[in-house]
């Protein structure tokens, strides 16, 4: 081929066309996103409503089915899931794989703009996401106090402080706080003293509210000045709440003080929180969309020990869980593995060709194959994840026989007694064709993963582009590199070792091994020839019986992972003692708990490394990772 001959001719530009490569290559690397998999879109939107104080059975009927019935319309939807529970609802709707996504959010915000005005007062606006696997929390802190703290103060050192500064973190979507105790103004009313004035409750409830509302007053025109008029009508202290007239009736007016008692207290626990069996808070740290999990948790870590420098010296910040630790673990092994496979591929055809030059070249055209497909990965917007370095590591073992054949072709012209630059160019156009065939033939394999729809399509996309960039670069750093490299560094062929010493001797035993390998092959190929049909019935009767043959594996839909797993309790009978988790925290192998209990029993997942899948463990079913 041309490419050759002109990569040879011209080995000062090839050398600064891979350095160039070269350089892109590790600029493209240092951007590319790091993520456990990859971004995986699912055409699913969540409509979540809140309708404080009203039973399942309501919500079912008042909130749930207008809406049901209003987002049953829309064009698209594959399934339609609704939960009823106290205080809320929750409905699903799966649209089928290739929808729009962005235009069916805007659809679902328009049929419950709709909805709206029929739903029951108290009812929130319907909170509307679409699901994004990116939205779950990457790390997680406690703040615990060991000192003479309140949990109020504690809560109110997580929002004011922690969260705040931990949202102005670059990458940072939204902090979550779970735990503690909330400061809220509670107005206790009298019911005897209520009914003996003869209002409701509706009626207090509208006079606080009409009392606590900030409105425009207008403009004063003063001279050469113009003020803005506005009332001040928030409550600042708890006897102005207190001072609210009810009715205006007679010489003395009616004041909420007279009917119900204003209080300074704490919100109702609906949740409980316990990080390492004791009472804890817990900050829960989600990303942004399409945002590097391991840059976002480097800077994190970054800004703890700032955070602990502002806090009280009774108030200490830990780190419970980061998810970018075990994506950090998965890619250095994943990365270990291509490196020890073309490690071995250099090792076995360096003890095949006995030559250290030729071992050298192959050893560098690999890693420049590889850094020239990150370029390709930046350009295609793919991240590092489980699929693109195991597409990789794949492709590392397929790199390296496109070089191996060029510069073992072009080391068979050098044994015959060609000159180095005619053996490159001779060596590489005699096998440039059948390479070429041969990439194309790999790569037909594996595009079509490209077009499969779904999930797995999805996933599996990103596996088979690697690939095929990975086998489209080897192929020009074979067609180029090498042979250039071969014709300017392959040097002349090695003398005759002498006949005495232990070099002489493993030479000889080595080159006898090959030479029997050799007489082996082609006495086993001679019989074969000789013997077509039989070969042919034999290799028709394998194929028939592999049903029979073979076990069939088992099918699931991704690998189990060692990550750790979350202990689920089942439900507690009311009544019963808070349970002991002292043998779960025991555990040898255990990095932390955190748990939380529900209003109606339901538990928060529990964390447990490497405790092992759907095991009995301490008396606990230990579930599925999440």
């Amino acid at each position: 081929m041309k490419l050759s001959a002109l990569a040879v001719a011209r080995p000062v530009t090839t050398c600064m066309f891979f350095l160039a490569v070269l350089v892109l290559g590790l600029m493209s690397l240092s951007r590319l996103a790091v993520d456990q998999l990859p971004d995986v879109v699912r055409p699913s939107i969540s409509v979540l409503t809140t309708y404080e104080g009203a039973a399942p059975e309501i919500v079912e009927r008042q909130v749930t089915e207008p809406l049901e019935r209003a987002l049953a319309t829309i064009a698209g939807v594959h399934e339609i899931r609704s939960a009823s529970y106290e205080n809320g609802s929750s409905i699903t709707l799966d649209f089928a794989w290739g929808t729009n996504i962005d235009l069916a959010l805007l659809e679902v915000r328009e049929r419950v703009n709709d909805v709206l005005r029929f739903l029951p007062e108290g009812v929130e606006p319907p909170r509307i996401r679409k699901y994004d696997p990116a939205s779950r929390p990457i790390v997680y802190l406690n703040l615990e106090a060991v000192g003479p703290v309140s949990p109020v103060t504690l809560r109110q050192y997580a929002d004011n402080l922690v969260r705040y500064q931990l949202q102005q973190v670059p990458g940072v979507a939204a902090v979550d706080v779970w735990g503690g105790d909330e400061r809220e103004i509670q107005v206790l009313v009298d019911r005897s003293r209520l009914e003996a004035t003869g209002l409701s409750l509706q009626q207090v409830v509208a006079a606080v509210q009409a009392e606590n509302a900030v409105r425009v007053g207008g403009h004063l025109a003063s001279g050469h000045l113009d003020y803005v008029v506005r009332p001040l009508g928030e409550f600042r202290s708890l006897e102005d709440l207190a001072l609210v007239p009810l009715r205006h009736d007679g010489a003395a007016p009616l004041l909420l003080k007279d009917v119900a008692e204003v209080r300074d207290g704490i919100k109702e626990r609906l949740t409980q929180t316990r990080v390492n069996r004791a009472p804890g808070l817990v900050l829960a740290v989600r990303k942004q969309s399409g945002a590097n999990t391991v840059a976002v948790s480097d800077r994190i870590r970054a800004k703890l020990p700032q955070l602990r420098r502002q806090l009280p010296p009774t108030l200490r910040l830990h780190l419970l869980f980061d998810r970018a630790t075990f994506i950090r673990r998965s890619l250095a092994r994943v990365e270990q593995s291509a490196l020890l496979g073309g490690s071995i591929a250099a090792l076995v055809l360096f003890f095949f060709l006995r030559s250290l030059r030729p071992t050298l070249i192959v050893a560098l055209a690999m890693p420049l194959a590889v850094v020239a497909t990150f370029i390709l990965l930046y350009l295609a917007d793919i991240s590092l994840n489980w699929m693109s370095l195991g597409g990789l590591a794949l492709g590392v073992g397929m790199l390296v026989d496109n070089a191996v054949v060029v510069l073992e072709n072009i080391f068979r012209h050098r044994q015959q007694g060609a000159a180095p630059r005619r053996a490159a160019v001779a060596g590489s156009q005699e096998v440039g064709l059948a390479l070429v065939a041969s990439t194309l033939t790999t790569l037909c394999v594996f595009l079509p993963l490209v077009y499969v729809e779904g999930l797995m399509g999805l996933v599996f996309q990103e596996l088979a582009l690697t690939v095929a960039f990975s086998l489209l670069a080897s192929l020009v750093v074979s067609l180029t590199l090498v042979p250039m490299l071969c014709a300017r560094w392959l040097g002349p062929l090695a003398s005759p070792v002498a006949a005495d010493g232990l070099r002489a001797r493993l030479h000889g035993v080595w080159q006898g091994l090959l030479e029997g390998l050799e007489r082996g092959y082609r006495t086993l190929l001679a019989r074969l020839l000789r013997y077509r049909l039989v070969v042919i019935g034999m290799s028709l009767a394998l194929l028939g019986g592999q049903p029979h043959l073979v076990r069939a594996p088992g099918v699931r839909a991704a690998a189990g992972s060692r990550r750790g797993h979350d202990v689920y309790f089942p439900r507690a009978a009311r009544g019963h003692p808070p349970r002991d988790y002292r043998p779960l925290a025991g555990h040898p192998r255990a990095d932390g708990l955190r748990n939380g209990a529900g209003r109606a029993g339901d538990v928060f997942p529990l964390r447990a490394e490497s405790l092992g899948r759907r095991r009995h463990a301490h008396g606990l079913y230990v579930g599925a990772p999440a």
